[in-house]
């Protein structure tokens, strides 16, 4: 052990010399490096999905990507609300939870054909409002909508259909909690549900909001190629929260709801706060760095090179070289 570090040591005795006879050579190699570097950290996609940290022949991973492949998207916005009257029936927080809807479905038909919009990652829009049920009636099965198109404001029929959404079994902890204090808004989206090779700016925005029929794979059973999906970038989670917090706060719904965002795009708006906070707290370790190494060393060099040394190797070329080594870097914040 004692050889061992003689070895190291006498090692490093001789990098002194070595930098000064070749070092034009060792800044060749030090900027090359950097450059590299800077051209990797476009390519690097930070990945804040679960599924991120698998591998993709993992058998997790394979089984996830079948099951969208057969039912879509299971990446999403819920939405959960509490009325401030205390009522989740009542004539005010119903016609709330049917506007939200509303007007997410009005942006997102608005979308024109090759244009590109957040919104147009929205496949599907349900609450209490809009939700189906199953009804039998006169030995016919129908299928309807808990309210129509406008909202009742009798007292009797604000009943019935709370009476009829606590039927619905399916109703319970999708829609509404248990205690009826509670209901949910739920915005269903194609993220993670991508073909990689499908063109979202060819698909079709207008119509009905539902699953385009381009985008659905009804058969991927029978190709022997296994379908890849696109990974979500965290800014297309940020873009398209920015968008429903915005219609959202436009209509004034938080004077009737109290709204409570969550998912992986509603996640990604404190992730980027969080960004913006780490910011300032690196800042602050340069600032307490600096004045430790210009009390220490009383030069400028020798506050400017540890600094810069700890900026390339920790920071710029870790980054730049994990964009050129992985698709995207698995995030948990």
């Amino acid at each position: 052990m004692k050889n061992l570090s003689n070895s190291i040591s006498k090692y490093f005795e001789t990098v002194p010399d070595f930098v000064r006879k070749w070092k034009l050579a060792v800044w060749l190699l030090l900027v090359a490096v950097t450059v590299v570097a800077i051209l990797g950290l476009p390519r690097l996609n930070f990945d804040q999905t679960t599924d991120g940290w698998f591998r993709e022949d993992d058998p997790v991973k394979i089984a996830l990507d079948d099951f969208r492949a057969e039912f879509g998207s299971d990446d999403g916005i819920y939405i959960l609300y509490k009325p401030k009257d205390g009522n989740l029936f009542s004539a005010q927080s119903l016609a709330a939870a049917k506007g939200v809807c509303d007007d997410i479905v009005n942006a997102r038909a608005k979308i024109k054909e090759g244009e590109y919009s957040p919104l147009g990652h929205v496949v599907k829009v349900t609450s209490l409002a809009n939700a189906k049920f199953l009804e039998a009636k006169d030995d016919m099965l129908t299928s309807r909508s808990l309210i129509g198109d406008t909202v009742p404001t009798s007292q009797q029929a604000l009943d019935e259909m709370r009476r009829m959404a606590q039927e619905q079994k399916m109703f319970q902890l999708a829609y509404y909690s248990k205690d009826m204090e509670y209901g949910a808004i739920i915005i269903e989206t194609n993220f993670g549900a991508i073909p990689v090779d499908f063109d979202e700016s060819q698909s079709g925005q207008e119509g009905e909001l539902t699953i385009d029929e381009s985008m659905e794979i009804t058969d991927f059973q029978a190709d022997e190629k296994k379908v890849r999906f696109k990974p979500t970038d965290t800014k297309e989670y940020l873009a398209l929260m920015k968008e429903v917090n915005a219609l959202l706060d436009s209509a004034g719904y938080a004077e009737q709801l109290e709204l409570h965002p969550v998912g992986n795009a509603a996640q990604s708006v404190y992730d980027a706060k969080i960004m913006e906070q780490m910011g300032m707290l690196y800042l602050g370790m340069l600032l307490v760095m600096i004045v430790i190494l210009w009390f220490i060393f009383r030069s400028f060099a020798g506050v400017v090179w540890p600094i810069v040394v700890v900026i390339l190797a920790t920071n710029l070329d870790n980054l730049g070289s994990s964009g050129w080594r992985l698709a995207s870097l698995p995030l948990f914040t």
